[in-house]
């Protein structure tokens, strides 16, 4: 039987009279099945009055006479009394964090009715104790002096707060009065306090008190496994409990070990494939039954993949929990809005950082309001390289959106700001279709409430802070906040959090991220108190909270006939989110407490993403195959051609790619570019001049301010003084001079980022080839080929190279991508006639990366160990190659397809539209 069931079943064989009788549970959900369960008692056959129902704090407010204000009320009535306390207080910037701790505290120490005076005095002896070998400093004197405050603080604060009959909930049970015949307590005559567990010692005082007066009847929810055993944290706040008893208790029930149940604990690749899990069981369940039926979510990130998992055989659902508003869109428009105007000036005065506007921008509550205009701004920017841009170029959107991006200097003008985005985004909803945007009209409402409700308050007390710290004020606000669905709590599906699981049962419970982290939760909550002071004053801590969530989680399954955990098998990046430990308890302990247990472990089984029928297949038609014919092919295009056929098609047959994005640093392309640009203009004057020591000083010497020009025409307005574009510019100039150090005297550079082009007539048809050289030069010897590399260099050899088959010559291309860049520079170079015949080739690739060591420049090698190549030969070499390229390159039979080399798919900007991210 359900344990509120039970209750009202011995309620009604006591023959109380409801009408003079108050129900206190756990929570406000917990009467309202206790309501539920009167109305369905056994031989109910004449209406009867209902009891009233509370929970523990309604009920503590309903018999005190203090006023319950929230935390963000008691943060602002603290500070005026903070200021008064504190010789030199902080400016509310400062201030706001630790208020919201001390907050809390002082709440715990009325809770567990704490010695104050002994607590106190413990802290500011702690803090002498701790900073002695600190010495006399004046941090030092500060953080002792804190220390002693914080008692002047605690009964200044409360004295206020009482003397308006206001505050907080450990300080209304504090101030309830010992005489429990008092008029608070006449109107009724028997007072139920029904499946508690964690009481504090505020609270167990006012329960005993009552039970002694004669008006109080406890009812709990104990089992005896975890009772009886003392190694078990879901009953250790029973067994501390005095006023619990053996013999007398009602109810030590013996259900986890004896009543039939069955649990099925199954492991999961990920959140989202977890909810797909539970909506497959629970769409292959033959006797469904609805109303039985509790899902419950640890994690309340996980409710709406849950909800769109769930079957549609499943008509009726009721979620209790609220969804967080910290999860939605509109969140998310927010905090961009406030990066950007906290951001506003980071290049120029007046400015806004592109990143930050572009968010904003391309946010799908703005980009509908504004779509032209977005696209030619962020066109411009894009054009520009404009990695902030002024208020000017953005006047066209504030006549659109107005104030979006007028500058604030002022947390009223904040406000203001996002008040009047709020309003405009609701007008938008309104013009549309508002019933398909309930939620987000919901959300703007309860937006709008807190954001005046938080300027309310730094007007009346008279708070001036920044914009930061409103930030921070109004993240606190609506992270705490969450938006309650809309249905029937008592039929149907019910989806709800652990917290609200409290003194309900259920026959079929599914608990999903049974995950260490997340059930127990991860420790939270920041304090002033150091643990050891907390464990002997009786404050909860992290043990405590660990028993909170035990018990919660057993409770659940004590009556419930079939149990399904569901636990996610991915680990973070530390190693953590291992399986719950309460997963390893069910395992090893209370499987083999009975015969009534049985449990089942598994690990969900997930079909393969990839298949045979999944490959992406393009067959070259008569219109590519004279594409292909037509186009001029770099080393580049054809080097992607041997790496994933798909991406050549899709770069340099249907013209795609990845859109340009303003950069505020240098990415590594861009880093690249500067680079080979820096050199080139410092060697283009000495073009066929043998380079004299005179010559190297002087590119030495114009190598600075070349550096910095340069990166200043391809990053735009990127500020140089500072920041990631101060270091990535330091590192260029670092290694062109590393790379000078090295040069010869009486070297003759013949060309620099020339471009070359020929046509070759290979065995499936002529190829035009084009490509741009980065440098060649020669000692009057050999002619270098060179082309610059940033990152790493691997080997460029290839053995036995006259020996491969076309096949083998393919895959050979494929691991030494260089290798065919090379042989095309050679070819290029000797159909060219710009290299003196005579001269043999060295064709290489330079890496900046290992020039420090000596080892920048790698030379192909053909199998035979030499670096220098005879032009006859090594146009042959090239020829050969291209012929394998273009032999299925031209084959109409063979279809442009994905790479089976997935490694390739890392970088590949298509990743997604195969399916292989």
């Amino acid at each position: 039987m359900e344990f509120l069931r039970r209750v009202v079943s011995d309620l009604n064989g006591r023959g109380i009279d409801l009408k003079r009788t108050a129900v206190v549970t756990p929570s406000r959900r917990a009467g309202l099945f206790l309501k539920k369960y009167l109305y369905d008692r056994e031989g109910a056959s004449n209406p009867v009055w209902l009891p009233d129902r509370f929970s523990i704090q309604d009920f503590v407010a309903a018999v005190s006479r203090i006023t319950l204000l929230d935390h963000l009320s008691l943060v602002f009535k603290l500070y005026p009394v903070y200021r008064a306390v504190f010789n030199s207080p902080r400016p509310f910037d400062a201030y706001y964090q630790w208020g919201s701790i001390v907050i809390s505290d002082f709440n715990e120490i009325d809770l567990c009715l704490c010695d104050r005076g002994t607590l106190f005095e413990k802290l500011q002896n702690l803090s002498r104790i701790g900073t002695e070998s600190a010495g006399n400093t004046p941090m030092v004197n500060e953080f002792i002096r804190f220390a002693g405050a914080l008692k002047d603080l605690y009964f200044s604060f409360t004295s206020r707060l009482l003397e308006t009959r206001e505050g907080y909930y450990g300080l209304a049970l504090r101030e309830i009065p010992g005489d429990f015949d008092a008029d608070r307590f006449s109107r009724w005559d028997t007072i139920v306090f029904a499946g508690f567990n964690a009481l504090t010692a505020g609270e167990q005082t006012l329960i005993a008190g009552l039970e002694e007066a004669g008006k109080a009847l406890v009812y709990w929810d104990i089992d005896a496994w975890f009772y009886d055993n003392d190694a078990q944290e879901a009953g250790r706040f029973f067994r501390k409990n005095p006023r619990i008893d053996r013999s007398t208790a009602s109810w030590i029930d013996d259900d986890l070990r004896t009543l039939p149940k069955t649990i099925s604990i199954t492991g999961t690749a990920g959140r989202a494939g977890m909810a797909k899990v539970l909506g497959s069981l629970l769409a292959e369940e033959e006797q469904f039954a609805q109303d039985d039926t509790a899902v419950i979510l640890p994690d309340e990130t996980l409710l709406f993949p849950v909800l769109h998992s769930l079957p549609d055989r499943i008509s009726r659902i009721n979620v209790t929990m609220g969804y967080p508003l910290k999860y939605t869109a509109l969140y998310n428009l927010v905090e961009a809005v406030f990066d950007m105007h906290i951001d506003a000036g980071g290049g120029s005065e007046g400015a806004f950082r592109y990143a930050s506007v572009a968010a904003v921008l391309r946010h799908p509550y703005i980009y509908p309001m504004a779509e032209e205009a977005v696209e030619e701004i962020l066109a411009l920017s894009r054009d520009q390289q404009l990695a902030f841009l002024q208020q000017d170029l953005l006047q066209p959107l504030n006549r659109l959106i107005p104030g979006l991006f007028e500058p604030v200097s002022a947390t009223g003008d904040m406000v203001a700001l996002i008040s009047n985005l709020l309003r405009q985004i609701a007008s938008w909803i309104e013009a549309g279709d508002p019933e398909q945007h309930l939620f987000e009209i919901e959300y703007l409402f309860q937006f709008m409430t807190r954001l005046q409700r938080i300027a309310g308050f730094l007007e009346d007390y008279e708070v001036h802070t920044d914009i930061p710290t409103f930030r921070r004020l109004f993240r606190d606000v609506i992270q705490s906040t969450s938006v309650p669905f809309i249905g029937e709590p008592l039929h149907g599906l019910q989806i709800m959090g652990l917290l609200e699981t409290r003194s309900l049962d259920f026959k079929h419970v599914i608990i999903l991220s049974v995950n260490e982290g997340i059930l127990p939760a991860a420790q939270a909550g920041e304090t002033y108190i150091p643990n050891d002071v907390r464990e002997d004053a009786g404050m909860p801590t992290s043990l405590h909270q660990d028993a909170v969530y035990a018990y919660y989680f057993y409770r659940l399954l004590k009556r419930a006939e079939k149990v399904t955990i569901l636990y996610n098998t991915v680990h973070d990046s530390f190693g953590k989110g291992e399986k719950s430990r309460f997963i390893e308890q069910i395992l090893h302990e209370l499987a083999s407490a009975g015969p009534a247990v049985t449990v089942r472990e598994t690990i969900a089984s997930i079909e393969p993403v990839f298949d045979a029928a999944a490959e992406i297949v393009i067959p070259k038609s008569e219109e590519i195959m004279a594409l292909l014919a037509s186009r001029h092919y770099s080393p580049t295009s054809l080097q992607t051609y041997l790496n994933c056929s798909l991406r050549f098609y899709f770069t340099y047959i249907l013209g795609l790619a990845r859109e340009d994005d303003v950069l505020e640093t240098a990415d590594a392309s861009v880093f690249g570019t500067i680079l080979h640009e820096v050199l080139n203009r410092l060697y283009r004057p000495l073009l066929k001049k043998p380079l004299t020591t005179e010559h190297i000083s002087d590119m030495k010497e114009r190598a600075t301010g070349l550096v910095s020009e340069i990166y200043r025409e391809k990053m735009g307005t990127a500020d140089l003084a500072r920041g990631k574009n101060y270091l990535y510019r330091e590192i260029i100039e670092t290694l062109v001079l590393e790379y000078l150090e090295g040069e010869r005297p009486g070297l003759t550079v013949l060309s620099t980022e020339e471009r070359f082009s020929a046509v070759y007539e290979s065995a499936s048809g002529p190829i035009s080839l084009l490509g741009y050289i980065d440098r060649i030069q020669t000692d009057g010897t050999a002619a270098d080929l060179i082309d610059f590399k940033t990152g790493t260099v691997s080997s460029l050899a290839i053995s036995s190279f006259a020996d491969l088959s076309s096949d083998q010559l393919r895959e050979k291309l494929r691991e030494k991508s260089g290798v065919l860049q090379l042989l095309i520079y050679c070819l290029l170079t000797c159909r060219s006639g710009r290299v003196d015949s005579r001269l043999d080739l060295r064709p290489c690739l330079y890496s900046f990366r290992t020039q420090r060591e000596g080892k920048g420049a790698r030379f192909l090698d053909l199998g035979d160990g030499a670096a220098r190549l005879r032009p006859k030969a090594a146009a042959a070499a090239a020829g050969r190659v291209l012929d394998a390229v273009c032999e299925p390159l031209f084959d109409p039979d063979d279809p442009f397809r994905q790479t089976a080399d997935r490694p390739v798919c890392a970088y590949c900007p298509f990743v997604t539209v195969c399916g292989r991210q």
